[in-house]
């Protein structure tokens, strides 16, 4: 099940969107950190965002869930920082 959403990008794809999203400018040799495969690097996403909750499922698989005052956006992985990116990429 990779990710529940966004599954017609590869990783380097999702990494590039979320850093830019982070404000990350991006040239032909810049380091993009690995956000959808490492933890280390998906809390960069979570540090930056501030009003999250992360679950386990009982099937397995990891939701993570991003608050603003009014809406919820929220994303459903096999892996916490893929969960992560994919509910980051939601917002607005």
């Amino acid at each position: 099940m990779k990710g529940r959403e966004e599954k017609s990008l590869t990783d380097l794809e999702l990494n590039e969107a979320v850093a830019r999203k982070l404000g990350l400018e991006i040239y032909p040799q810049t380091f993009i950190p690995p956000y959808s495969t490492s933890m280390a690097a998906a809390w960069e996403i979570l540090d930056h965002h501030g009003d999250w909750d992360m679950r386990r499922q009982n099937r397995g698989y990891f939701k993570c869930i991003l608050y603003l005052p009014s809406e919820e956006y929220e994303a459903e992985a096999d892996t916490a920082p893929m969960a992560i990116c994919q509910a980051f990429l939601k917002l607005p």
